[in-house]
């Protein structure tokens, strides 16, 4: 597979799991966001922002039904976090 077929996989793979994976899924995302660092070639953060807030949002809407509360929780954890690196970007990082 390409790149772009890989992709789509994973995100039919995360739109087709339980509850609990996809409040497995919010947690390491918003462990992504928390520990980002800009890297020479890899991803840049809006790549990041666009794909957790175009793709991964809305599919963690799902979680809300059987995890109401932590659900809204975790969401709503990463919309600020996202927020936060808007206002405060990260410097590249040699690595």
């Amino acid at each position: 597979h390409n790149k772009q077929e890989a992709l789509v996989i994973k995100y039919q793979n995360l739109r087709e799991g339980s509850a609990e994976a996809l409040m497995v899924k919010m947690a390491d995302r918003l462990d992504n966001l928390r520990t980002f660092v800009v890297k020479k070639g890899g991803t840049t953060l809006a790549e990041k922002i666009k794909e957790t807030e175009g793709i991964f949002l809305p599919i963690f809407e799902r979680a809300r039904t059987k995890y109401p509360v932590e659900a809204e929780y975790m969401i709503n954890q990463i919309k600020a976090r996202i927020e936060w690196l808007k206002g405060n970007p990260p410097a590249e990082v040699v690595v």
